[in-house]
């Protein structure tokens, strides 16, 4: 994904049909940049929080990104199975498949972070 000169590679992304040229920017995009909004010139500048992969920034992000990154999936499974339960309490069938689906989402998109973080050799404690 491409916005200026900002570029990543595996962005989790939804696109939606918008009648305009504009999009929207997600997290999955600009968490990964410290973003600067100037109001009145209209402009928002991104500058990457990726560093050299180091001890303390394995995977070239600090501490703070990879617990920010782990903590964004697991509250979000956190409160879908909470959604879970009232669906099922409820007898929401329709609801309860979307749930179900949203649930295996997250969980796909949580693993493949573990992954990415142990290749990167992030320690068990930043991953909780």
């Amino acid at each position: 994904m491409r916005v200026g000169n900002a570029e990543l590679e595996n962005v989790e992304v939804s696109i939606p049909d918008m009648p305009s040229k504009g999009g929207l920017l997600g997290n999955s995009f600009l968490n990964r940049f410290k973003v600067v909004i100037d109001s009145l010139n209209e402009k928002m500048t991104l500058f990457s929080m990726e560093g050299k992969p180091s001890e303390d920034r394995p995977g070239g992000y600090s501490r703070d990104y990879w617990e920010g990154r782990f903590r964004f999936y697991y509250r979000i499974l956190d409160r879908l199975k909470e959604i879970k339960i009232e669906c099922e309490r409820k007898g929401a069938l329709t609801e309860l498949v979307h749930v179900n689906n949203a649930i295996r989402y997250f969980e796909n998109q949580l693993s493949e972070l573990e992954q990415r973080a142990s290749f990167a050799g992030v320690p068990r404690n930043w991953r909780q």
